[in-house]
């Protein structure tokens, strides 16, 4: 894969080829989750995490992954960037697409930011 040829965005939309609603789900959750790393923490406070003898990690997700709705529909944006932090992550995503014929859009447009004030 040539980074070069990569869309800003990749959109994972939770349809399948058929138009079927993919399962489970929480299957965007899942994805995103798959591919966060885990950092231990030594707060004693925190929820929801796991816990290994004592010892907590609490999951970080990447910004370059993000959940959203479009249409109606769960999707998962991939943002370019992600290639350069973590191909092998791009690269499982994509497959993972793939192997599940859900729909992928490639999403070329320049996104706009507003600067903060």
């Amino acid at each position: 894969m040539d980074p070069k040829t990569l869309p800003p965005r990749t959109i994972i939309m939770g349809m399948t080829e058929h138009e079927g609603t993919f399962r489970p789900s929480d299957w965007a959750e899942r994805l995103q989750a798959s591919i966060a790393t885990y950092g231990i923490q030594s707060s004693g406070s925190l929820q929801n995490c796991m816990s290994t003898a004592g010892v907590q990690r609490m999951p970080s997700f990447s910004p370059r992954i993000r959940i959203r709705f479009q249409d109606g529909v769960k999707c998962v944006v991939v943002d370019r960037e992600l290639w350069d932090i973590n191909p092998s992550g791009y690269e499982f995503l994509l497959n993972f697409a793939k192997e599940n014929r859900l729909k992928v859009v490639e999403d070329w447009a320049v996104e706009t930011r507003t600067p903060a004030v």
